[in-house]
């Protein structure tokens, strides 16, 4: 089995063996597991690919769909694009270089259908042009306010790092708001946080997005929903316990929280995995 230049997948028609980052959601209305982009092995190339995994294939079994079955999530190299999910609609979004896609599920599904699973669009292009300044949206901190029809980014891998965009989702074109400087006991120090790969999540319960960063301990701050929105967010931290021998995630650079730290609302609270050889921490929050 091989591998050439940047191709997603082997000479077999599986997909390669890749770094993940933020790639991984599912698709629950397809029974599916995705995986978007990520930096393949060997080489280190990053691609567009979305490939999907049946989450119900027994074990043992190969459940991976053919190439094609799901439409790419971007346009060009998927490497820590920084993606998240609506839980409402299953709709992705995703801030890659200066565009912001968005990738629908469509009804039928891959489920031994013509139809393909997820149709993407350019949702928001040119983001370098002014005012909207956003040089690249890798590596950002993101998460959808369901409640308020609302995507929050922020700590990009750009030189905008340190502020948030508020973008109002609308059928076509969405508008947004820029969060200069953050608010709140702890606005200055999530300010100072170092920039990319940060976890998010947002929890209506509390009525925030919850930040994650690389650090040992049990920091997350909570940045209020609401006067985000209103182009000012306030920033607390949350008042935890039990957490603070928790471990930083292995690496550096590259290797950031990304999705290992989500929401689990059946639980009322959200897990973290800072490295695979050590445990599962969970956070309850309401």
């Amino acid at each position: 089995i091989t591998l050439s230049g940047s191709n997603a997948r082997y000479d077999d028609g599986l997909p390669a063996s890749a770094h993940t980052y933020y790639g991984l959601q599912t698709m629950e209305r397809h029974d599916r597991w995705l995986r978007l982009g990520g930096s393949l092995s060997p080489g280190g190339s990053g691609h567009p690919e979305t490939q999907g995994w049946t989450a119900s294939t027994p074990p043992g079994k190969n459940g991976w769909d053919a190439a094609g079955v799901f439409a790419n999530f971007i346009q060009n190299s998927g490497i820590e694009v920084a993606t998240c999910k609506d839980p409402t609609t299953e709709i992705l979004y995703t801030f890659a270089s200066s565009t912001l896609y968005r990738s629908r599920p469509t009804t039928g599904g891959p489920n031994g259908t013509a139809e393909s699973g997820m149709t993407r669009d350019y949702y928001l292009g040119s983001l370098d042009s002014a005012p909207l300044g956003l040089n690249s949206g890798h590596e950002g901190a993101t998460a959808v306010d369901f409640t308020r029809n609302k995507l929050f980014w922020t700590h990009g891998f750009a030189y905008e790092s340190k502020i948030a965009k508020v973008f109002t989702l609308e059928p076509t074109t969405p508008t947004y708001v820029v969060c200069n400087a953050y608010a709140g006991p702890a606005g200055a120090s999530l300010t100072a946080e170092g920039q990319g790969g940060a976890g998010c999540i947002f929890e209506p319960r509390l009525d925030a997005y919850l930040l994650r960063f690389r650090a040992a301990g049990d920091t997350i701050y909570a940045v209020d929903a609401g006067s985000a929105a209103a182009g000012r967010p306030r920033v607390t931290k949350l008042a935890t316990t039990g957490g603070s021998s928790i471990g930083a995630q292995y690496g550096s650079g590259y290797n950031g929280v990304f999705n290992k730290f989500a929401r689990v609302p059946g639980l009322r609270g959200a897990m973290y995995i800072s490295r695979a050889s050590d445990q599962i921490w969970f956070l309850r929050l309401y």
